[in-house]
Parts: C-alpha cells; structure tokens; sequence
C-alpha cells in the first residue's frame, strides 16, 4: 500500500498478490538478496537470486520434509501493521561451510579484509599527497663574501652544460630520485626523465646505522 501511494495502515489480508504487487514485490526481494549477499560474504561467496514466487508457502518443496533447516525469522513493523518474514536454509546447503560459522573465524576473516581495506585507504591517500620536486641545474661553491655581493643581474656559472643530465630530488629527500634533460614544452621549460635511481633507506642494525636498496624490502615493510 505505501509502495502504491496509501499510508500503509491498511488491514492485513491473507490473498494471493496481484500482478502489480508482484512486480513491486519482487524488486523489495531482488534488494534484499543483494544484503544478504553482503552479509555472506564473511563467510562464502554467494549470488543469490529470486527465481519464482509462491502465494502457498506450502507448495513450495526445496527439500523434504523431515529434512533439517535454518530458519531465521525477522520481524517487519510498517506503520501499525507488524508481520514476519522467514529465511530458511536447508541444512544441506549450509553444512559445507560450518566450519566457516565459528566465532574464531568470522573474527580472524574480518581482521584479514579490514587490514587489506585500509592497506588500500593508505595507499590511495598517499597517492594523493603532494610533494615538492626540484630539478638541479648545477652547484657552485664560492666565499661568502662573494655571496654577499652578489645583486640583480650577476651571473653565476654553472658545471652544467647543455644536453647534460641533471638530478631531481623529490620530497626533500636528498638523494636523487631521477636523472633528466632539460627542456621545452610549449612555451614551458621542462623536465625529460632519462632515469630512475636505485633508491635506499637507512635502517639500524645492532647500532649501527646500514644503508639497504628498497628493493630488498619485504612487501608489506615499512
């Protein structure tokens, strides 16, 4: 009655559904079973789907009937009007998985699925994090009482000649990240990376301190 614009508050009759209510029934189902869907997944994977619909519950022959199930029942309050629905599973379907019904491995298979989604959550904020990268064009070494002369104008030359690569450092790190040509896109001076440099982390060993390539690096190491 809501779904087709009354309040709901209508009285509860035992009838077979029209063609409409049908229709509008089975797309309340089809979500439903997307949840339950979900809710499984801790457990096994499954796609569940509605395949027919039965007004007499008692035509409706899954397994025999001295066969054991699971029935789970929900109560449904719409307005004034409550009822219930029931979820039944033939023990033959569950039985594969109760090993998989325990409280120890329903734990232990969430903490695995959270500690891969916020692997994930990590790695795609740091992706979006911002770092400063510095092209170095050259060095120069002089006194500083010729920096303090230097003023607009002055030309301080460089070990850099054109067609040389230069280092680009990123984050602040002081070791080169790169090594690239210098250049022009456009009317924009630019950068062309020519390489990319063994990068290497310090770690300290029995007190002392030991440079090791990343590449040695276990996944999952900080």
């Amino acid at each position: 009655e809501r779904l087709l614009g009354n309040r709901g508050s209508g009285a509860m009759v035992i009838r077979s559904l029209t063609e409409i209510e049908e229709v509008l029934i089975s797309g309340i189902i089809s979500d439903g079973l997307r949840n339950l869907k979900i809710a499984m997944s801790n457990v096994v994977e499954t796609n569940p789907k509605l395949d027919d619909l039965e007004n007499n519950p008692q035509f409706v022959q899954v397994v025999p009937p001295q066969d054991m199930v699971l029935l789970t029942s929900i109560e449904m309050v719409v307005g004034e009007n409550s009822g219930m629905i029931g979820i039944c599973f033939p023990f033959v379907v569950i039985e594969p998985i109760l090993n998989s019904l325990t409280t120890d491995f329903m734990l232990a298979r969430t903490s695995r699925e959270d500690e891969v989604l916020l692997r994930k959550a990590v790695k795609n904020t740091i992706k979006r994090v911002e770092v400063d990268v510095i092209a170095e064009l050259g060095r120069s070494n002089f006194k500083i009482e010729k920096l303090l002369e230097l003023e607009e104008g002055h030309v301080i030359p460089l070990p850099t000649v054109a067609g040389d690569e230069i280092d680009i450092y990123v984050g602040g790190i002081y070791r080169p990240k790169f090594k690239a040509r210098v250049g022009l896109l456009g009317r924009n001076n630019a950068i062309q990376i020519t390489q990319v440099m063994p990068q290497e982390y310090s770690v300290v060993i029995d007190d002392e301190e030991t440079d090791v390539p990343v590449e040695t690096v276990e996944e999952g190491t900080e």
